[in-house]
This record gives structure tokens, C-alpha cells and sequence, in this order.
């Protein structure tokens, strides 16, 4: 479990690496997920995609340009969280992460 947890982060931060100039985002133990604007306008979101459930759990209020973090619920076993990010400047969806029966 921790293996793949710290391959996970490994590839997200090398990833977050070639994003040029706009939001990035990156989980922290507290069950939150932060997002660092970089000067750039988003959008963030987290959806529950565990069965039965399928809604949005958190979002942004609107189009942010500033620093701002969402937060899981605290995930159990069987249940899948993803969080996203869209870019106001590519006008699409940029970051998807995704948390699975992971409690940090």
C-alpha cells in the first residue's frame, strides 16, 4: 500500500512539473487537497464516485486566482474520491486525482 501511495505522489509531483504557469495541486495529509494558483484563474472540485453515492462533494466558489484547498471526506474501504481541476487559461480540465481507499 505504501509502495504504491509513494509511487502515486512520485508521478503526480513529476507531472505537476510540466504544467507551465497556472494552478497545481497536491494532497496533504490532513485529507485536504491544496491548490497553488500561480497566477492562473481555476476551478476545483471533488466528486465521490463511490457506489451509491455520485455527487459533488466540494468545490471552489467559482473561478479562484488564489491559493485554496478542498477536503476529502475521510475515505473508507471501497470508496473512490477524485478531485479536479480546470484551467481557466487551456479551458479544460488539466488535473484529475484520485484517492481509493486511502485514508493519509
Amino acid at each position: 500500500m505504501k509502495k504504491s501511495l509513494i509511487l502515486f505522489l512520485a508521478v503526480f509531483v513529476l507531472l505537476g512539473t510540466l504544467i507551465p504557469a497556472g494552478a497545481v495541486p497536491y494532497i496533504s495529509t490532513s485529507q485536504r487537497v491544496f491548490f497553488t494558483a500561480n497566477g492562473a484563474s481555476f476551478w476545483a472540485m471533488i466528486w465521490d464516485y463511490t457506489p451509491g453515492h455520485g455527487w459533488r462533494e466540494y468545490a471552489t466558489p467559482g473561478y479562484v486566482n488564489y491559493d485554496y484547498w478542498l477536503g476529502y471526506n475521510q475515505p473508507n474501504y471501497g470508496e473512490v474520491h477524485v478531485a479536479y481541476l480546470y484551467s481557466v487559461y487551456y479551458g479544460r480540465y488539466i488535473e484529475a486525482q484520485a484517492l481509493r481507499n486511502v485514508r493519509l
